[in-house]
């Protein structure tokens, strides 16, 4: 008996801490703001709100598409404020997610479709909802920073998306990790080759290009980072009975300890790696960049 109480505290114990850092909206948009700015503190930023709204509406909000509660319309009417916010003209009812399924709709990867393989097989229904909420970060994009070049409109939305999702991994549990795009390949699916860090890889080298004479630093730090994903882009990580230990599990990232869950701390580690990386050198790389040096980096 005695065993089996203890048993449960454990059981308690070890979910307070996991969901104690599952992230919310509010750490996403700080990592945001560390990501572009170096400073989770410049969430406050004019631009910096603009694009959380904007990546909140392309990724997170969702309400029951068929049985609206009374919470649903809070929250259709907070969203409806924030369309206004950045003037977006999308009416809101052609961006409904169904509740507590958004990720699957939202999260597996930015284009629908991935060479001869449809990504969203089966969720076609969403189609056009998902384009509109591209839609509406790649405008407000093209807004504040007045970028001409559609291809730097385009690959800096994907960034915003992905930084999102790079959160939702550090922050939350294994049993999530299906309906969102995977950092590096699984090790139950080792020939996944579309991840988050082969889309940065694209999304980098596109944003570096866009400048004919690319200086000193910006090529320092996009080395940097360039060399950082193509390390460990092939790395794989277990999300279920682990066969093998990837990281070591005494990690300390952030200052965390995560000893006691195994697969856990294997995507936790790996996700917090990543971020501190690009809270390093994104903000400097992109400080090198025409558009957006002029609008974020003109202090």
């Amino acid at each position: 008996m005695s065993s089996i109480r203890s048993n449960k505290i454990i059981l308690v114990i070890l979910l307070i801490a996991l969901n104690a850092f599952s992230y919310s909206r509010k750490e996403h948009d700080q990592n945001v703001a560390r990501f572009l700015l170096g400073s989770k503190e410049a969430v406050s930023n004019d631009v910096i709100k603009k694009l959380n709204i904007a990546s909140y509406l392309c990724l997170d909000y969702f309400i029951d598409d068929e049985d609206e509660n009374a919470n649903d319309k809070s929250k259709r009417a907070s969203a409806e404020k924030m369309l206004r916010d950045i003037g977006a003209s999308v009416n809101i009812d052609d961006i409904k997610m169904p509740s507590g399924q958004h990720q699957k709709y939202t999260h597996l990867g930015w284009d629908d479709d991935i060479g001869e393989m449809k990504f969203y097989k089966g969720q076609e229904k969403y189609d056009r909802t998902r384009q509109l909420r591209r839609e509406i970060l790649t405008e407000t994009v093209q807004d504040v920073f007045s970028i001409d070049n559609n291809h730097g409109a385009l690959d800096f939305s994907k960034l915003i998306y992905y930084i999102h999702i790079i959160g939702d991994h550090e922050g939350d549990k294994p049993s999530s990790s299906y309906d969102r795009i995977p950092l590096v390949p699984w090790e139950d699916t080792p020939n996944e080759t579309f991840t988050i860090f082969s889309e940065l890889e694209e999304i980098l080298k596109h944003l570096y290009e866009l400048q004919e004479n690319p200086s000193q630093e910006l090529t320092l730090h996009y080395n940097a980072l360039n060399n950082f994903l193509a390390k460990n882009g092939t790395e794989k990580l277990c999300r279920k009975n682990c066969n093998k230990t990837y990281l070591d599990h005494s990690c300390d990232v952030h200052f965390y300890p995560w000893q006691d869950d195994n697969i856990r701390v294997n995507i936790y580690c790996f996700s917090a790696e990543l971020s501190d990386m690009l809270a390093e050198h994104l903000p400097k790389f992109l400080r090198n960049i025409d558009f957006f040096k002029r609008i974020l980096y003109n202090n």
